[in-house]
């Protein structure tokens, strides 16, 4: 319940941005002085990327812009759409990390292997067989 409740609120939440770009887009575009200056602009970066993907073939600028896109959508899912907050995701990976480390690794094997072997002392000293 509380994930379609989310999900509404997201699409609420877009549709009223869209809705509130498409106002601010209607206003500039009734200026006649706004709408030439956007234009402007929007001339201004297009031909700033086409100077930027000229030494490039097409084919490498639609994997450069598939690949990019893919590497936001992961960013994206990994920072909004997860179970756990991000701030328990990054402590459990953090201390995974260290774990990790050779010097801390050893260390904790040596322990837990201890402690294993206690374990079995223990438990077959009381088991009843």
């Amino acid at each position: 319940a509380s994930t379609i409740n989310n999900l509404s609120i997201m699409f609420i939440v877009r549709v009223i941005f869209f809705f509130l770009l498409l106002v601010f887009l209607g206003i500039i575009w009734e200026s006649p002085t706004a709408r030439h200056q956007f234009l402007e602009e929007v001339y201004v970066v297009r031909s700033y990327i086409n100077k930027s993907c000229k030494q490039y073939e097409p084919w490498q600028v639609i994997a450069v812009s598939i690949g990019i896109t893919l590497i936001l959508f992961q960013i994206y899912q990994f920072l909004f759409c997860a179970d756990e907050s991000l701030w328990n995701r990054t402590r459990f990976g953090v201390f995974r990390l260290v774990r990790r480390l050779p010097f801390i690794g050893s260390k904790i094997s040596k322990e837990l292997k201890k402690s294993r072997e206690i374990f079995k002392r223990e438990f077959l000293k009381t088991s009843p067989t």
